[in-house]
């Protein structure tokens, strides 16, 4: 379960980067805020690494855009192996590429912000010179 003071920190964040100019669904996407109420202590994508931004997105977009284009596709076609084989690869290259864009965005913005690492002894909160 996740602790009260993380899920604070969190907050503190969205609202101090949000007090920068960044949006607050920049700082936290809905699916981060839903992860962060079912008690993950996920750290939010500004702070996470283009490896771990690239696979958590492009898994999500992958999945999500397989399903939809499935149900189109077989409702369109009816189920076949070729149109479940073009699902796939569909899928997978949506996926990457979504994945690689996102993780891109993310770390160009941290970056431009000149955001602190995320570690356990680094305060996340950085005061203004």
């Amino acid at each position: 379960m996740m602790s009260t003071s993380f899920r604070t920190r969190m907050m503190t964040i969205v609202e101090e980067l949000h007090a920068q100019g960044v949006a607050r669904y920049t700082t936290a996407p809905p699916l981060y805020r839903l992860a962060w109420r079912l008690g993950l202590e996920i750290p939010p994508p500004l702070y996470q690494p283009f490896k771990t931004l690239a696979v958590n997105f492009g898994i999500y977009f992958g999945v999500t855009w397989g399903v939809f284009m499935g149900c189109f596709i077989w409702l369109s076609k009816g189920p076949s192996i070729a149109s479940f084989i073009a699902l796939v690869l569909g899928s997978i290259l949506a996926g990457l590429w979504f994945g690689v864009f996102m993780g891109a965005y993310y770390r160009r913005k941290a970056k431009k912000l000149r955001l602190p690492p995320l570690d356990g002894s680094t305060n996340l909160i950085r005061t203004t010179p």
